[in-house]
């Protein structure tokens, strides 16, 4: 086995590993052997999976409406579009006056301005507008004088991402 290989630990997944290295991993597998319980179930899932892929992927389609909506903060409401494992889509409605506190991104938020206007830090954002938090930011507060309605794709908000500090000092200004 060729040990002169850099280390990989930085690759984003196994496509970027070189082919050679794939190759002496593929090798040092050993088969498993399978019985006949674990095969028939193992058959059944996949070709239940392979008629719900030729009787075609289901989409969802959200109609506008007032329900589903729930209390985020004192004069923020939201609503959860959809959850997959690497990032949430939601809504965030900000009534007039609303404010959402310093928080940290734990990956990439993605924003559009649907309705109103918003305030991030001294820029304001209209609607159609487009807003990017990056991983690993600490964003100012976002705040709305006449309410604004957000589309968001990013990790679902969670209290231990505030910066209570944060929103202190910004409520001492």
């Amino acid at each position: 086995m060729n040990t002169n290989h850099p280390p990989y630990h930085d690759a984003k997944s196994s496509e970027d590993w070189p082919l050679e290295l794939v190759g002496e991993l593929g090798a040092a597998l050993a088969p498993v052997a399978i019985d006949a319980v674990d095969r028939a179930m193992l058959k059944s899932r996949l070709m239940s999976r392979v008629q719900r892929g030729e009787e075609g992927a289901s989409t969802t389609t959200i109609p506008r409406s007032d329900d589903g909506w729930e209390r985020f903060s004192a004069r923020v409401e939201i609503k959860v579009l959809h959850r997959a494992p690497d990032a949430t889509s939601y809504l965030l409605k900000l009534a007039p006056n609303a404010t959402i506190w310093p928080h940290h991104h734990r990956q990439d938020e993605e924003c559009v301005v649907l309705e109103g206007e918003i305030i991030i830090g001294d820029t304001r954002v209209k609607a159609g507008a487009y807003h990017l938090a990056p991983i690993g930011v600490d964003h100012v507060p976002i705040r709305s004088e006449s309410g604004a309605i957000l589309f968001l794709r990013g990790a679902m908000p969670s209290v231990r991402d505030l910066d209570a500090w944060g929103a202190v000092k910004h409520a001492l200004k």
